[in-house]
This record gives C-alpha cells, structure tokens and sequence, in this order.
C-alpha cells in the first residue's frame, strides 16, 4: 500500500473550539491551526466567521478548507454487509489466500473471498466471545483474535463474564482452533484513554498503540512508554485501529461525520533507532508534510 494514496480528513469540530465562547471579531488562529492540520471544511458557511468574510487571512484559509476537501484517490466500495446481525469489529487480510477476515462481537469470525462471498469461518462454539481485533499470521498460517466480553458502562446490569479477554488462534487452512492464550498485564496507564488499536515493531521489541491522547511507543522489555511526536500540522488522535506496514504505521480515525486514514512513520524503526519523528501523509491537494 502506498501512503500517496491515503487521504487524511480531521473534522473541524476536533480541532477548533465552535461553539465556545468567541472574541469580536474571531480570532482565525485557532481555525489557522485546525487548516494546517488538515481540516476539511467550508469554514466561509460558518456563522462564527461571518465577521471574517472580507479578511484577506481568513479568505486564504477558507480556500485550503475547501481544498483539503479534494481527494486525489477517492475510496472504492469492496463489500457492503447488510446483515446488521454480524455486528463487525476488527479487520484483517490474508495476501496469499485474497481473504479478508472480519470479527464479530456475536462471538464468529467471517470470511470474504474476491467473488465477495461472505462465508462464517469460525463460530461461537469455538470458545469465541465478542471478537475485537484480528491479526493474519502469514508465516505460521494463523489467524490471531482477541477475544472477551467489552464493559457496558451505560447498562443498567453488567454483562455476564464482563471484563473477560483472551487471546486465540485459528488455522487459515479450515478454521479450527490452534491455540489460546493467557494475557500478561504489559502496562497500565493514565495517559493513554481508551486504548483502541496495537501494531507491533519490525523487530518486535516495541508496541505502538493509538489512543484517546495520540499515539505512544511501549518498548515491551522495560514496559516504558513514550509519547510519539509528531508534526504540528498533524493530529492523530482518537484512532480506532493501528496497523503497521513495512516502517509506516496506518491507523483509522472515525467520527461521526468524517472516517479519515493516517499514516505515520515508525519512529523507532530499526537502523539506528534514532527517532525520526512520525509523519502524516494526507493526499488533499496539498504536499505531504513530513
């Protein structure tokens, strides 16, 4: 996958303060700020800059909004799943079989060839419970899961086996069950909210995850974590997945309104270990900042 052909869409109402209370005339800093970090908008119809209309700064920034709007390789539909019992969560896919695995918190795995024929590949009775995340083992030829019962905090009774996680292993070649495992405690943290997306080094020495906050660095031996600089025009917050490919990390950032893709560099990539700051790739019409 080429990273010039990923688009980055981070929604304004993320990065500036709208609705919050707003000096007369608008100061444009903020909105400067949300542009630069790909924003993508027709400010020029919000109310709060309506002052602003004839301002030579804000008719300039407007103008990258509107152009941060253009994607170079528009996305092309694969699979639409309109059974809404499936109830997918986690993704992956399998290069040398051209399957794609999708989990499913009814506790099943499926699996989707080219033709998109979407066939069950592992069901309840294998010990599954809600599935959250898929990874293809190429080389041992597994499908990894993780597993559990996720909390509900907005239940009026708590879910039975609530808080439960595992790790499992499927055989790519007939969908049986290979292996399971216990989870090890690697850290536990403060700083990072709702952690929701773990990608692996080259080298597997370091474990990115994305979470509320950004993205982080855990290296697996000292269990530090370090906090992953990235550019100011960037923002990589609130990525719900993270997948590592070759030295780039790609991760998802959903929203209610805008879905948007993220690439970053790994920062720590082995070769010196020198870190060489992440960096977004956003395809809008603009250079890449690196």
């Amino acid at each position: 996958m080429s990273l010039r052909n990923i688009l980055l869409v981070i929604p304004l109402a993320w990065t500036c303060a709208a609705g919050s209370a707003a000096p007369s005339p608008p100061d444009p800093t903020l909105l400067e700020q949300a542009i630069r970090r790909g924003a993508r908008a027709d400010v020029a119809a919000f109310p709060e800059f309506e002052s602003l209309g004839a301002d030579a700064r804000f008719v300039r920034l407007a103008a990258k909004g509107l152009e941060n709007q253009l994607p170079v390789a528009p996305p092309e539909v694969f699979l639409v799943v309109e059974d809404t019992s499936v109830e997918p969560e986690g993704i992956s896919y399998d290069p040398d079989s051209a399957r794609l695995f999708i989990g499913s918190l009814k506790g099943e795995i499926w699996q989707v060839d080219m033709q998109k024929r979407l066939v069950r590949f592992a069901g309840a009775d294998s010990g599954l419970r809600e599935v959250l995340g898929l990874k293809v083992d190429r080389k041992r030829r597994l499908l990894w899961v993780a597993t559990g019962v996720f909390p509900d905090p907005f239940a009026a009774e708590p879910k039975k086996d609530s808080g439960l996680t595992g790790v499992m292993s499927f055989r790519l070649a007939d969908g049986r069950r290979a292996s399971e495992c216990r989870i090890d405690k690697v850290i536990q943290d403060a700083r990072m909210s709702f952690p929701n997306g773990i990608a692996l080094s080259a080298d597997e020495t370091r474990l990115y995850v994305a979470h509320v906050e950004g993205l982080s660095v855990i290296d697996l031996k000292t269990r530090a974590r370090t906090r992953l600089a990235v550019p100011e025009n960037t923002a990589v917050n609130s990525m719900d997945g993270l997948v590592r490919d070759d030295a780039d990390l790609i991760g998802i950032q959903p929203s209610p309104d805008f879905y948007s893709v993220a690439g970053a560099a790994d920062p720590l990539a082995t070769g010196g270990g020198q870190d060489r700051r992440a960096r977004i790739l956003r395809v809008s019409g603009a250079a890449a900042a690196k």
